[in-house]
């Protein structure tokens, strides 16, 4: 079990510094995954209370930990600053996104939460650049997830007619689908642990905890958090079969995929122009729990701002006299506490228009490639980089960018305000690229023999090579 004990018990030879950062590491990432509960789902938009931009409280507690990390940022500033024009796709993205706030339909809200979006990055690259072990982010993540398991499950012990909703379990969740998210990170990050190598008793603990979050996962009702976790084996098999395929098998394949479905669409559309069908025949009666009226209506204002968008998170949960959605004369037209699309790429187009979402695709595209890659030099024949990251962290920043893209097919948290899993992609995205450039600047020749050894480059076996808890501290920092 990863506890904070352990954690902290691993920097007990490095610098304070080490330690302190690391407790913020558990501090933001238990405010962004547990965050603090309303004990009111009855009061008016009570969803919103916990992490939006412009509530006081959310705003105090991310300035505290901006503050918290500005001494990190200052005693790393170089290092920062390669990390930070390392990932200059996110980063010109956001610069975008904070340019949107000019011609935003709600132009205060969206400057608001662009700027705190800004923090989030900020604090993000501080804390990526200043902890040392690679695998330390990945244990985190796994505890906070796990305590707020524990924390469900107690709340729904104490006060089941609180956590247990009529749609599913919520537990200390805003509502039930938050509560299936968090499960199905926990699953992911607890779960990759499973794949490395474990004493006994330590693997029975992490069996425990993943049997605890699924049954916490099928309680909530969540579908898509569910199929996600059923479909990760054979995503990661699939992934684990392609990494030792050549560069040109791997392109290959991925064209024929796109090439398939897109085959298939054009196929289907020609056959409905032949035919004289409604294209959108196939769909009709499925209704995706009534998101298919949200997306018509999304269809009708992306196309009314089609290039620049609405701006940065100005689309949902902005003044109710300029909100499209409380405008309209369909169903939900009433219902002020609907805040999302249910399609990321949907709100994605909506906020930042045509070029946002080719911003946004982009980005997200770079970093799922970015962790195949760390997947794939996570062989036995390639010992260098295989010593920035470990294995079981290699998959689950492989898992994760998966299950990013595949949740917002029919949720929205793609490039939003909406706290938890954005918050986990910054730290991922930095995370991702601090392994690029220490796998650069091992094979450009910038490490010496010296650090290389360091890095555990002498000679011994892969299995010695990747025993839990290799030490990372004693290596340079090209970042």
């Amino acid at each position: 079990m990863a506890e904070p004990a352990s954690v902290l018990k691993e920097y007990a030879p490095t610098r304070r510094p080490q330690q302190f950062a690391v407790l913020i590491l558990l501090l933001v990432f238990g405010y962004v995954i547990i965050g603090i509960p309303s004990f009111d789902r009855n009061a008016p938009l009570a969803s919103e209370m916990n992490q939006e931009y412009v509530s006081p409280v959310n705003r105090f507690i991310w300035l505290a930990f901006f503050a918290a990390c500005l001494p990190f940022a200052i005693s790393s500033g170089q290092k920062l600053r390669r990390l930070l024009l390392a990932a200059w796709p996110l980063v010109g993205l956001h610069v975008y996104f904070l340019l949107s706030a000019t011609w935003a339909l709600d132009p205060s809200t969206s400057a608001r939460r662009i700027l705190f979006a800004w923090v989030q990055i900020l604090v993000a690259a501080s804390l990526v650049t200043t902890i040392k072990k690679a695998q330390t982010l990945h244990k985190c993540i796994a505890f906070i997830c796990f305590g707020g398991a524990v924390a469900d499950l107690l709340i729904w012990i104490v006060r089941p007619g609180y956590a247990m909703t009529s749609e599913g379990l919520a537990g200390f969740q805003e509502q039930k689908n938050s509560a299936g998210l968090l499960m199905m990170y926990g699953l992911l990050a607890t779960g990759s642990f499973l794949l490395s190598w474990l004493s006994t008793g330590r693997r029975w603990v992490y069996v425990a905890e993943c049997v605890l979050m699924f049954g916490l996962l099928l309680a909530t009702k969540s579908k898509t958090s569910l199929v996600i976790v059923l479909l990760m084996p054979m995503l990661l098999a699939a992934g684990y079969r392609l990494r030792t395929a050549s560069e040109v098998m791997q392109i290959f394949v991925a064209a024929f995929a796109v090439g398939i479905i897109g085959m298939s669409i054009l196929a289907y559309m020609t056959w409905c122009a032949m035919s004289g069908q409604d294209i959108w025949s196939v769909l009709q009666g499925i209704t995706f729990t009534s998101r298919t009226d949200i997306w018509s209506f999304m269809l009708d204002e992306i196309s009314q701002r089609p290039i620049l968008g609405a701006g940065y998170s100005s689309f949902w949960s902005i003044k109710p006299s300029l909100q499209p959605s409380l405008k309209t004369s369909m169903w939900f037209g009433s219902e002020a506490n609907i805040n999302e699309a249910h399609n990321g790429y949907l709100d994605l187009l909506a906020t930042g228009g045509c070029v946002g979402f080719v911003l946004g695709i982009f980005v997200v595209g770079r970093y799922l490639y970015l962790s195949f890659k760390a997947i794939k030099y996570n062989r036995h024949r390639d010992k260098r980089a295989s010593a920035f990251f470990s294995p079981e962290t290699a998959i689950f920043h492989f898992s994760f960018m998966l299950a990013l893209i595949i949740h917002n097919f029919t949720e929205s948290n793609l490039f939003t305000g909406s706290g938890m899993i954005m918050v986990c992609f910054y730290f991922i995205a930095f995370d991702l690229e601090k392994w690029e450039l220490y796998r650069k600047s091992d094979e450009d020749g910038v490490l010496s023999d010296d650090e290389r050894a360091r890095l555990g480059q002498k000679k011994k076996s892969f299995r010695s090579e990747h025993q839990p808890g290799t030490d990372m501290d004693a290596r340079a920092d090209p970042v």
